[in-house]
Parts: structure tokens; C-alpha cells; sequence
């Protein structure tokens, strides 16, 4: 949905705010207050798809709301004027724009993770100015979320275009104001007309749904690329696409240094996915950032999967996976804190990174730094008992900024943990140790997402994450084979796996 796109442009009333039921709630108290004759109320029911079907009507006009105003004039035989009528549905949407308004769940989220992730972002709507500058302005709970003024690039409203949606002009101008071509720019939108506007456009569009536009749904569906519920939706999908991209990027390292470790590596990809493009507050452009939060990959050989996932993020360059373990490369077969861009710790030696996460939280700590520390352990890995040292260590010092991620693919490099050395029952013995448990799905994106926010708000103690995961995961023969702990696919495998994550 994102490949290849530079900007993404998403319309304001019902995509990006929830407003257009206050709009109707707006205009039935208008109507009220305006009528000179008996109220049909069931009709009044219908008043947005009217509105909407009249804006269309007067989309040409110089003010089409103006048009409007003047129909509901002559609809409820007013004795205002159309001008007195227009002026009087602003001041009665005065406080409703100030205080009722709001974004869209989760909406605030994806601004802040489109503009993180270097997306230009634009705004084209029939909103008109003065309802802009409330919402950027005044508005607290737009503000304080995602400040407008702050997170976009460009803003097109109702006074920048001589014709409404469906009529694409607002579109076709984002475009010459930025100087891209459409297929280098997304849409959001949530309505037919401007589903309509960003077809005539050229743009793909995403539709955000809007019980509102329920009356044009099969048709909005029709017309479409994408379309999804809620924002949180578009977010899995967006981080469900770039786990593919980094397991592509652990094959391709595997496989051009035809060394290294692919079956862990896998298993994480979702996890890592999730810290790196959802939860962790850093910034690839200052790697060093003292107020980031910090990653501890214990179990290093698994260093393609965090690899992948840095490049991804914009450490360093995605060619650079294919120089893995090669000479004179920088990325080396297990993670280097002093050479690589982004990794907070040396990792490889099993069994010592909770150790480092455990010192790091406590700096926090002692620095009064709110930045947060994760540490990803193998399940085999748990079988060094300086793990079990570094669990008490996390205990005693009530490091409620920790939380450590137990990768339970259930296999390490001699064959089932259960048969090497059982560790479990993890869950328990992470709770004997003083820890919060929390057990998830390690590929269910929306249960790490959840996972990751209740540990955020667990206080006095570190939390463990026990992620049950398949080793291998996304390429079939790899997936619950021992044999791909640790060597590299032929070119014939790596073919197959290639095509398999490109699905």
C-alpha cells in the first residue's frame, strides 16, 4: 500500500476526525431553530446523506454550503435569509468544533508513525478555513494528539479549489504543490464523493470506514484499493507488510553470506517489528539519542533478524544486508554496539544480555531518564543461569522501565528445549522472580501491540513477555525445522523463500 509512495494525503471531516455525526447533530438543531413549518423527524434522519447530495448539487457554486443553507431557506420556509441561516449554523458549530470534536481512534497514531517514518503529509478537504483554524488552534484534543500545525506539510481547504468532491481539483493541486506524481502519494478518505475525487485523480485511496456513508458502502468498496474499519487496522497492516520486508531482508543476508542463523531470526521478525515501528521512541538520524529507548538483543546470533529491521528503519542502508559476515563489513555475524548504527549492545555470548538491559534500566533509573529497555532472550538461551542471576537483579532494583521478551519457538541448536534442558514452566518461574507475566501470540501483531502497552503500565516490577513463536516462521520448510537454527538456504531455497514472503 505504501511502496513507492512519498506523501500521504488524507481528507479531515470523517477520515481523519470524527465529526461528520456532530455535523447532523449540528444542522437538526439548526433546522429546529430556523423552521417556520412541522418537522419531519424521520427525515431528519437522513440528514447527512441530503447534505451530501446537495453539496454534490452545488459543487460548482461559488459556496456550495452557502447553496445549501439557502435550500434548507426554502425546504422549512425560514423567514433568515440563506446568509443569516449560513452565519447561524457556525455559531451554533462553534463549540461543537472546540470541544466535541476529535480524531478518529487511533488516528493520532498513524500520523505520528507516517511522519516518523519520513512521509511527507498533506490534508485536502472541503472544510472551511475558519473551522481549520479552530481545529489547529483551539481544538485540545486535536492539539494535544497530533498538532496539525506540526505533523503536516500542506493544507488544502474549501477556499483553495473552485470545485468540490467529487470534482478532483483539490487532489491535482496537492499534487503541483508538491511536485509528485500520483502514484507517489496515498489517499485516505471515507466518503463516495471523495473516493470518486481520488479515483478521477489518479491516486489510490484507502477508505477509512464512517458509519455515515454506510448508504454507499458496496459502491465505495467497488471503487477503492483498500479500505479498513479503524486506524489500528491500517496500522497492523502497515507493520504485517514490513515484517515481510524484514524477513526478506534475513533470507537475503543468509543467504549472500551463506551463513548465519535464519530459524530465530524468523521467529522474532513480528517482535521486532512492533519495538522498532510501534512502540520504541528512537531516532535513526541520531542513533545516540540519549532520551531513546534501548534494545538488547541477548540472543546475538540472531543478528540478521535486528540487522533487517535497523535498515529498514532507516539505520543504514538495505543494500548493506547483503554484505552480512563478509570481509570488511561492518555487519558482522553477531551485533557490535561500536560499529553498527543503532545497536545499544554487543551481543552473542548466550546468556549475558538481561545482565546489560538490567544495568541500562537502572541508569535510567538513577538518571531519572523515562526512556524504557527491552531484552529479547531465546528460550534455550534461558537455560545459562546468569539469566536467573540477572532476574533477581531486576527484582531487587524494582526495574518497572525492563521488560524482557522470552522468544518461545520451543527449539535450540541440539533439538526441543523440553529434551535439551526444559526450562519450563517459564511463565512461573518469571513470576517466582518478581516479574509481571504476560503470555502472547509472538505473531499476532495486535497482541504484541497490546502486550507492549500493558507492560508500559506495570509499575515496581519488570515484566516478562513470553512470546510463543514457530522458528522458521514465514518460509515454509524452514518453519519447526531444528535443522535451520544456524545455515543458509541454496539458491534454490532461497528462491522459494523470496517468493513465499512476497506474497
Amino acid at each position: 500500500m505504501l511502496k513507492g509512495k512519498k506523501v500521504v494525503i488524507f481528507d479531515m471531516d470523517g477520515t481523519l476526525i470524527d465529526s461528520v455525526g456532530i455535523w447532523n447533530e449540528i444542522d437538526i438543531e439548526l433546522i429546529k431553530q430556523i423552521s417556520s413549518v412541522k418537522i419531519d423527524f424521520n427525515e431528519l434522519n437522513r440528514i447527512q446523506e441530503i447534505r451530501d447530495g446537495k453539496l454534490k448539487e452545488y459543487s460548482k457554486c461559488k459556496d456550495a454550503y452557502l447553496e445549501y443553507c439557502g435550500y434548507l431557506k426554502e425546504k422549512y420556509k425560514s423567514n433568515l435569509t440563506k446568509q443569516e441561516i449560513h452565519d447561524l449554523r457556525y455559531k451554533i458549530a462553534e463549540d461543537f468544533l472546540k470541544y466535541k470534536i476529535d480524531y478518529k481512534e487511533n488516528a493520532e497514531n498513524l500520523i505520528k508513525k507516517l511522519k516518523d517514518d519520513g512521509y511527507i503529509l498533506a490534508i485536502a478537504s472541503t472544510t472551511k478555513g475558519k473551522n481549520m483554524e479552530i481545529y489547529k488552534n483551539e481544538n485540545k484534543n486535536i492539539k494535544n494528539k497530533a498538532d496539525i500545525n506540526q505533523y503536516f506539510s500542506l493544507i488544502l481547504l474549501k477556499e483553495d479549489v473552485r470545485e468540490l468532491k467529487p470534482n478532483p481539483e483539490v487532489y491535482l493541486k496537492v499534487l503541483d504543490l508538491l511536485n509528485v506524481q500520483p502514484e507517489e502519494c496515498l489517499i485516505f478518505e471515507d466518503s463516495l464523493i471523495g473516493v470518486q475525487a481520488a479515483n478521477a485523480s489518479g491516486i489510490d485511496v484507502a477508505v477509512i470506514y464512517d458509519k455515515y456513508s454506510d448508504g454507499n458502502r458496496k459502491e465505495i468498496n467497488r471503487l477503492c484499493q483498500y479500505h479498513f474499519d479503524n486506524y489500528i487496522d491500517v496500522i497492523k497492516y502497515i507493520l504485517i507488510q514490513k515484517a515481510k520486508e524484514i524477513r526478506k531482508g534475513i533470507i537475503e543476508a543468509v543467504y549472500q553470506a551463506q551463513s548465519g542463523h535464519p530459524g530465530g531470526s524468523l521467529s522474532i521478525a513480528d517482535i521486532l517489528t512492533v519495538l522498532y515501528f510501534h512502540e520504541m521512541h528512537i531516532n535513526p538520524q541520531n542513533p545516540k539519542w540519549e532520551e531513546r529507548d534501548r534494545f538488547v538483543l541477548s540472543k546475538g546470533h540472531c543478528a540478521p533478524a535486528l540487522y533487517a529491521t535497523l535498515a529498514n528503519r532507516g539505520f543504514f542502508d538495505v543494500e548493506d544486508l547483503k554484505t552480512f559476515r563478509h570481509i570488511d563489513s561492518y555487519l558482522q555475524g553477531h551485533p557490535d554496539r561500536k560499529h553498527i548504527p543503532g545497536v545499544d549492545m554487543t551481543t552473542g555470548s548466550l546468556g549475558q544480555g538481561l545482565s546489560a538491559a538490567n544495568g541500562m534500566a537502572i541508569a535510567a533509573k538513577l538518571d531519572h531518564k523515562s526512556y524504557r529497555v527491552y531484552c529479547v532472550l531465546g528460550d534455550g538461551e534461558i537455560e545459562e543461569g546468569q539469566i536467573w542471576e540477572a532476574a533477581m537483579t531486576a527484582n531487587k532494583y524494582h526495574l518497572d522501565n525492563l521488560c524482557v521478551i522470552v522468544d518461545n519457538n520451543q527449539l535450540q541448536i541440539d533439538g526441543k528445549i523440553e529434551e535439551v534442558m526444559s526450562p519450563y514452566p517459564v511463565d512461573e518461574k518469571f513470576k517466582s522472580f518478581g516479574f509481571e507475566i504476560i503470555k502472547i501470540d509472538g505473531h499476532d501483531i495486535q497482541e504484541i501491540i497490546n502486550a507492549f502497552e500493558v507492560a508500559r503500565n506495570i509499575k515496581g516490577k519488570p515484566t516478562c513477555i513470553i512470546a510463543s513463536t514457530i522458528k522458521g516462521k514465514g518460509v515454509s520448510f524452514m518453519e519447526n525445522q531444528v535443522g535451520w537454527h544456524g545455515k543458509a538456504p541454496n539458491e534454490e531455497q532461497y528462491k522459494q523463500a523470496m517468493q513465499e514472503l512476497s506474497k
